[in-house]
């Protein structure tokens, strides 16, 4: 999630009234189709872009942006579950493109010095882009992509940003029936890469915090092992190679979000069938008062070797 600085909010940083991101696709291609999440913090969705104008580049430099993609209106996030809207375009020949902040759903025009407005902040949740590249004719996600430049990022105490998010590990403080998904019993998948200079030693994956019934590790593509009980690692040694090793762990939920019991209180551990009858006279009662548990990974998992730590 990106926020921009704003205009005085904090002396200490440079206040940003012309706010922009710019994206490196990491190819040049042909750009179809770009999806985007609003700003999505709860009560404070008026942050959010309303209109920006998209511009691309073959090479990312000043004054090179000089291929038009289009103006779009972006519709205001609800504070709740995260859909995305799609903006359906037709840009050849781009590499990196260009967000150029208009407005927000707080009715602030850019650029301005005015910020009297919740001090004129602006921000994004989630931008993916889909094209056909080069030598290609199928269209696709760009897993590439990353930020090559922004006008300010609120951070310190106040930092917003989704590292974990644009690596596309998922990583969140809340579980996954909080992120749009209360039912949901099978797997999610976490991914980083780590740099091994050399193979010495005994690799173990870690993980310091997550909830699930189970966790698969994958090493470069190869099943490793899975991990269920305390100390909460698996020993990976016979598939790390020296250099890049991509591990995935794969938390895998149980049924209890599926089927329930949801209308039986909070204990865990047990579902006989009389708490599966329990529940108002009325019907169903409101899904925020279904009871789902809490499923995924908190923190990132640690490549840990018994004689040097690799760096991630």
């Amino acid at each position: 999630m990106w926020l921009s600085n704003g205009i005085g909010f904090n002396s200490n940083i440079k206040n940003d009234g012309d706010p922009f991101v710019i994206f490196d696709l990491g190819s040049v291609v042909d750009l179809r189709t770009i999806k985007i999440w609003n700003y999505n913090e709860i009560n404070l969705t008026g942050r959010g872009v309303d209109e920006v104008r998209i511009i691309g580049s073959t090479n990312g430099k000043n004054g090179s942006f000089n291929i038009p993609i289009g103006t779009f209106n972006i519709d205001k996030a609800t504070g709740g579950s995260a859909y995305p809207q799609t903006l359906s375009i037709s840009a050849a020949g781009v590499r990196f493109v260009m967000f150029d902040i208009l407005s927000n759903h707080n009715g602030v025009s850019f650029p301005t010095n005015d910020g009297s407005k919740d001090n004129a902040f602006v921000g994004l949740s989630e931008v993916r882009f889909f094209g056909i590249p080069e030598s290609k004719t199928k269209l696709t996600q760009f897993s590439t992509v990353t930020i090559h430049d922004f006008s300010s990022e609120l951070i310190r105490n106040f930092n917003r940003r989704a590292a974990f998010l644009v690596d596309e590990s998922g990583l969140s403080i809340n579980g996954w029936n909080q992120q749009g998904h209360p039912f949901y019993a099978a797997g999610v998948s976490y991914t980083q890469k780590f740099e091994v200079p050399r193979t010495k030693g005994k690799y173990l994956v870690q993980l310091p915090h997550w909830y699930g019934s189970v966790a698969e590790v994958i090493v470069n593509g190869k099943p490793a092992g899975c991990i269920a009980y305390q100390p909460w690692q698996c020993d990976v040694t016979p598939f790390v190679k020296r250099g890049t090793n991509k591990i995935e762990v794969v938390v895998i939920g149980t049924l209890k979000n599926t089927l329930g019991p949801h209308h039986a209180g909070q204990s865990l551990g047990a579902a006989w069938p009389n708490m599966f009858q329990r529940g108002p006279e009325t019907g169903p009662p409101p899904g925020n008062q279904y009871h789902t548990v809490g499923y995924g990974l908190f923190k990132p998992f640690v490549l840990k070797n018994t004689i040097e730590q690799a760096s991630q």
